[in-house]
């Protein structure tokens, strides 16, 4: 995944900005290679980007490249004859509504409740306001992050499990490994647990409790496997 910074801030123009590389792995033996760029001091575009597919091994010759901006509007072209072969817009692309539950009734970790205030700040413009609600936010986690450390125990995740290898995604990654982050270690999709959170959602929506569970989205685990555990 690329890195993401938030350019505009001398201007109070504030506007999101990737950098880095990322990389899309096919089973079927072909990658995609997109690089980001932002936009400079003196010119250029914001959310630029340029991206290759190409057989593996053969990074070199790719078939397809698109180049444009990610948030406006992008061409891909194919290479070998040089003839485009898709023009995207996303401004004029029909979206599909985002629907969210109303902030007061999401848990209060969830992005949108999490964020509301440095959110209403940004577009307040109020840069002071966005350093003082996002330093809050930082701060009580680093808090929970020393006390977690004290008690000797870690965060339970609600969707992923830490595993020590990942053979799909090791063959995957071969050749492009070098240019990961590994440092916060593999995290697999636990579908398990998935499954146990989607069956209390149907709990809650018939109004029955699971008493495994102190509230419906909380992520903490009553039960006597996590206690022992």
């Amino acid at each position: 995944m690329p890195k993401i910074h938030v350019e505009g801030l001398m201007t109070g123009g504030l506007f999101p900005e990737l950098n880095g590389s990322s990389f899309i792995r096919s089973s079927s033996g072909y990658t995609a290679k997109i690089d980001y760029t932002s936009k400079g001091w003196l010119g250029g575009k914001r959310n630029g980007f340029n991206a290759t597919l190409y057989k593996d091994g053969c990074e070199k010759s790719p078939i397809y490249k698109a180049e444009g901006q990610w948030s406006d509007e992008f061409a891909i072209t194919e290479v070998s004859t040089g003839k485009e072969a898709v023009r995207f817009n996303a401004n004029t692309t029909k979206r599909t509504a985002l629907t969210v539950a109303p902030i007061e009734k999401q848990h209060h970790m969830e992005s949108r409740r999490a964020w509301q205030h440095v959110v209403e700040a940004i577009h307040a413009n109020d840069i002071f306001a966005i350093g003082q609600h996002k330093s809050r936010i930082e701060n009580e986690q680093r808090e929970l992050r020393k006390l977690e450390k004290m008690e000797g125990r870690n965060f339970q995740r609600r969707y992923f499990r830490k595993v020590k290898e990942d053979k799909v995604a090791e063959s995957l990654g071969e050749g492009i490994l070098e240019d990961m982050d590994l440092s916060h270690g593999i995290w697999a999709w636990d579908e398990r647990n998935y499954q146990k959170v989607e069956q209390e959602k149907l709990l809650a929506a018939s109004d029955l409790k699971s008493p495994m569970r102190t509230r419906f989205d909380s992520g903490v685990d009553m039960s006597r496997e996590a206690v022992k555990g």
